[in-house]
């Protein structure tokens, strides 16, 4: 007897989306009848191992039995000890919120009193004469040349490209 998609899932104690992924990537073969599936226990079994119903209960069981076993004082407990643990966290995060704030503050008034001294009037430099001509003037006077003795291009200069 074939299954169809949800007994496939009670079956193995998987979701239904798990066995139409499996279906669906090809891990298990199963047909399509009228929109729902058909799949053969053994090629389910073969990649997903039975559930026996006995474990299926015990596992509901064992959910009920959790949810019941904490009572609410417990929960009470374990909720002031995170509110608790929160509280510190806040006074930790805003002690350094005011250390961040003081050093933002030393920064703002160093960079006042830089941009104040530069803000005085400063004295131009003298000009100084470059190096070449400093060592130029030292040998002579410079060397000029005659109009006419300007030197001749090259050919190669007027050539276009």
């Amino acid at each position: 007897m074939a299954y169809t998609l949800t007994e496939a899932a009670t079956a193995t104690g998987l979701s239904r989306s798990t066995i139409f992924r499996a279906i669906k990537s090809g891990r298990i073969s199963a047909t399509r009848i009228e929109g729902n599936f058909s799949i053969e226990p053994v090629e389910l079994h073969r990649v997903f191992p039975p559930v026996s119903e006995k474990r299926a209960d015990d596992a509901a069981m064992n959910q009920d039995a959790i949810a019941a076993a904490l009572p609410d004082t417990a929960l009470i407990a374990q909720l002031e000890s995170e509110i608790r643990s929160l509280r510190g966290m806040s006074a930790l995060m805003e002690g350094r919120f005011r250390e961040m704030r003081d050093d933002r503050d030393a920064w703002r008034q160093q960079a006042q009193q830089v941009t104040q001294q530069l803000a005085l009037p400063l004295r131009r430099p003298e000009p100084v004469e470059p190096p070449v001509q400093q060592a130029a003037q030292s040998f002579g006077p410079p060397i000029q040349q005659a109009p006419d003795q300007v030197r001749a291009r090259r050919w190669w200069w007027r050539r276009s490209a």
